[in-house]
């Protein structure tokens, strides 16, 4: 009898460890897409690599375990464990699964994703016996806008699963590798979705596919669930001052099965300095459940500083046997100085029993994130430029009220009152000092002219500065809307020399204790400060250069340099120009005075100045000697060097640039270098991608949430077609508190079936760009794929401006600088693109543009009240657009 009995338990474990299975069935029902307003819950990370934490309405058998929380990831998936809740890891989920990401998993459709809008393309929607998780217009990170994706899990009760397939939106097509199937917590069992294959796969799903998941057998294990206790949750908060405690999470602990002992616990938190007096408290919360009372019992020894680490630990001793037991974390403070920012040094409070946070006699699951809070030790101010421009500024000897920045404040109310007591800059100079400026002022701006006024407000001045750090008092007290400021200098009438000077704002003083230092950012751009010497001054014309342009092998008069000349005092003449750069394949080139019609454009209302243009492929110049000097004035005069090609080498690139250095005159020169077009030579194949159209929108006006069309793009796949290029824009001046553009972002639309020009419904977003700040040279794709696509037919985008998460309102003007990259492109717009300005309000104004050569309406924004529909539809999408990561992107 013993001589069998190890083959018997071996038999009959065998048959036990078969029992425990899913069951799995394919078939095809309607998709039925959610609506209303999904459940709550709570993001962790972002919306791009991120997901949703939700406590279920009854315990999930998932493998041998029960759960009752779930993270909805942004990345198609559904994680129980919290080894990484927002990883956007993927690969085989054949057993053994290797990657933690992928385990205790539903794999609904897991591939790199990006849900631009919580409330829109995620949400969780409680129903009678089940809870629907729906993913709805997500689209693949790296292929932003070439389809969307709508797709569902349901889970049940009694451990039952579905994976629902809906239709897709489809701009261009594109492949997509991703898996789907469910893989249990150690990663030794797994079981296929979609298509019944475990490994990596392209065939997506057809609209209407449904895979049920069903289990078999399985006996559940003692255990520990940690859930986050979201009826009792803290919501973000913004916390100030010393001697505080803040609630910063509340959690419960529940027993599965019989439970177990749990004997300690690690809290994982922002990295706190050594010398921040914050601790946290690990509380037994018997009172009012979420409330810090008296009779709710400190734990582990009370409180734990949190100084010099970025997790602390408690020493336990709870048993969680026969009930749940509700906990509470919470921070006291004392003196610090850190300011823990959200978005910059702060971070969720988490418990990850998956990372081994929790000591216990038996396995635990779930885990806990809390809202990301903020700590600051005193009020916050915003900073930011106010007005700015691309053109370099021009301040002669004598001059005063010259503006060294234009930049706003404004309170961060969360953080109380912000009462500014003192201001101070660094001033950036070279080819002068200090003492060559008779004095300094800050101004508060009254009309928001940009410049001093009788309307603006003196605060304080600096006579005969001796240093390039500035410190200015004042008592300002700062409101949310903000208030715009002027720092100006006077330069000294015996100033001889040429140089510049900027200025930056370097911190604030408040009236209360704990200085934190401004969010965001304040620097002007370089004046340049002209003595009293006659000196030829060499300036950019941001406005009306470009930046890059593609240039056929054999091709006549290419914008190559635009610039502007001019002298500090009286006249001058200049005998002389040499740029220089690449110029092999450059036959020629012509100088004119850029008067025409079409700045940085060669028309008929230019003149020629020198044809006797020299071009060296050896020495990589271009000289121009004039057949008599060109006479300049203070006014200054505009210029245009083009560029001639004969059979050049494809794919080479020329970029002609103009230094202080290279000018022959009667007086010396200087200014700023002024670095050419970038031309790059196209090998005019059968194959490649033809630019139809370019038209900018006369004006543009838009506010709220609302968006503003810049402009329209007609491209054409030219034979088998290829990659599109990239565009070039430029935010050249701005006004208000438009600034440097922190507050906008610029996107591109792939054209649907609605009106051409107009941005609507059918319209599909293809990226989005939101650095900080959109500058005089801002490089948006127009078709952005993850792998080279090629390019057929038609295709018609629109580019938009929108805000961003800031609240900005003013004026930018918005420059077309050219396009670059992309498969042999050809430039054949009959148009020349021109500026446009672009008006940030609080309300929506229509804006309405003229026919082009094509018969279609002009660049509008739809956002009239005689178009309610789309009004909504234009809020809702400014929010989506939030989606990409510009590291994604670049």
């Amino acid at each position: 009898m013993r001589v069998f009995a190890l083959p018997v338990v071996l038999c009959l474990l065998a048959a036990s460890l078969g029992a425990q299975s899913y069951t799995r069935f394919q078939t095809t029902l309607a998709y039925a897409e959610r609506g209303g307003a999904p459940a709550p819950a709570t993001l962790v990370g972002d919306l791009d690599d991120g997901a949703l934490a939700y406590i279920l309405p009854f315990d999930f058998p998932f493998f041998d375990r029960n759960y009752r929380q779930v993270f909805m990831n942004t990345n198609g998936q559904l994680a129980f464990s919290t080894a990484d809740v927002t990883s956007a890891v993927t690969g085989s989920l054949a057993a053994p699964v290797g990657p933690v990401e992928l385990r205790a998993a539903i794999n609904v459709f897991r591939v790199d994703l990006c849900a631009g809008d919580r409330s829109q393309n995620l949400g969780i929607y409680p129903e009678a016996g089940r809870v629907v998780f729906q993913w709805r217009r997500v689209a693949c990170a790296a292929n932003a806008g070439a389809v969307y994706f709508n797709f569902q899990c349901h889970v049940f009760p009694n451990g039952n699963i579905e994976l629902h397939y809906g239709p897709e939106l489809v701009g261009f097509n594109q492949d997509t590798s991703f898996v789907s199937g469910i893989v249990s917590p150690s990663g030794g069992q797994s079981f296929a979705g979609f298509n019944n294959l475990l490994s990596v796969q392209t065939a997506r799903p057809a609209n209407g596919q449904l895979v049920t998941l069903a289990p078999t057998g399985y006996v559940y294990a003692n255990g520990v669930d940690l859930t986050a206790r979201l009826n009792a949750w803290p919501a973000a908060s913004d916390f100030q001052g010393d001697n505080r405690t803040f609630v910063v999470g509340a959690f419960t602990l529940h027993p599965r099965e019989a439970g177990g002992l749990v004997s300690g616990i690690t809290v994982r938190h922002m990295s706190v300095a050594a010398m921040d007096g914050l601790s946290l408290v690990l509380y037994r919360d018997q009172g009012q459940i979420g409330v810090l009372e008296g009779n709710d019992v400190p734990l582990g020894g009370g409180p734990q500083s949190m100084a010099g680490a970025s997790s602390t630990g408690f020493a336990l001793s709870e048993s969680i046997v026969a009930a749940s037991v509700n906990y509470l974390l919470v921070v006291e403070s004392t003196a610090f100085t850190t300011y823990f920012q959200r978005g910059i040094n702060a971070a969720p409070f988490s418990i990850l029993p998956a990372l081994g946070d929790v000591a216990c006699s038996v396995g635990v699951t779930g885990g806990l994130f809390s809202e990301v809070h903020e700590f600051a030790s005193g009020p916050v101010a915003r900073v930011a430029v106010s007005r700015f421009s691309e053109t370099v500024p021009l301040a002669r000897a004598g001059q005063s009220n010259v503006v060294l920045l234009s930049f706003e404040l404004r309170n961060v109310p969360a953080h109380g009152n912000a009462i500014v007591t003192g201001m101070n800059f660094t001033l950036s100079l070279s080819g002068l000092a200090a003492s060559d400026l008779s004095s300094c002022s800050l101004y508060r701006e009254g009309s928001g002219s940009g410049g001093v006024d009788a309307t603006d407000t003196l605060l304080s001045s600096i006579s005969d500065p001796v240093s390039a750090s500035l410190s200015f008092s004042c008592s300002e007290y700062l409101t949310q809307e903000g208030a715009d400021y002027l720092l100006v200098c006077a330069v000294r009438g015996a100033f001889a020399g040429n140089g510049s000077v900027s200025a930056s704002v370097t911190s604030l003083a408040y009236a209360v204790a704990g200085n934190v230092a401004p969010l965001g950012s304040a620097a002007g751009v370089a004046v340049l400060v002209a003595g009293t010497g006659n000196t030829v001054l060499l300036r950019p014309r941001p406005e009306a250069s470009l930046a890059a342009m593609p240039v056929a092998a054999t091709s006549s008069n290419n914008p190559a340099n635009a610039f502007l000349l001019q002298t500090s005092f009286g006249t001058t003449t200049v005998s002389g120009l040499v740029f220089r750069g690449n110029t092999t394949g450059i036959s020629g080139a012509n100088l004119y005075r850029d008067s025409g019609s079409t700045p940085g454009r060669l028309d008929a209302g230019d003149t020629l100045v020198c044809a006797g243009v020299v071009v060296s492929g050896v020495s990589g110049t271009v000289t121009c000697t004039p057949p008599s000097p060109i006479s300049i004035d203070a006014a200054g005069s505009t210029f245009l060097l083009t560029a001639d090609f004969t059979a050049a080498t494809a794919g080479v690139s020329h970029t002609l640039s103009l230094a202080t250095a290279d000018i022959s005159a009667l007086t010396a020169a200087a200014g700023a270098n002024v670095t050419g077009c970038t031309l790059t030579v196209q090998p005019g194949s059968a194959n490649g991608v033809d630019v139809n159209l370019f038209q900018m929108s006369r004006n543009a006006v838009f506010g709220g949430s609302q968006l503003a069309v810049l402009a329209r793009l007609r491209f054409t796949g030219r034979g088998m077609g290829g990659d599109a290029p990239s565009l070039r824009l430029g935010f050249t001046h701005a006004s208000g508190g438009a600034g440097k553009m922190v507050g906008l972002r610029a996107l591109v639309f792939l054209e649907g079936a609605g009106p051409l020009g107009i941005l609507d419904a059918t319209d599909m977003l293809l990226y989005c760009r939101e650095a900080a700040p959109l500058d005089d040279s801002v490089a948006l794709p127009l078709l952005l794929t993850g792998s080279p696509l090629p390019v057929t037919g038609v295709r018609n985008l629109l580019i938009c401006l929108g805000r961003a998460s800031r609240p900005v309102s003013g004026e930018v003007t918005v420059a077309f600088k050219g396009i670059e990259g992309g498969t042999d492109v050809q430039w054949l717009a009959t148009q020349t693109p021109q500026s446009t300005a672009v008006s940030v309000r609080n309300a929506a104004v229509n804006t309405v543009g003229g026919r082009d050569e094509y018969g279609d309406e002009g660049p509008r924004c739809s956002t009239g009240e005689d178009q309610s529909a789309v009004v909504t539809w234009l809020g809702l999408l400014a929010l989506l657009v939030a989606c990409t990561r510009w590291r994604r992107l670049a």
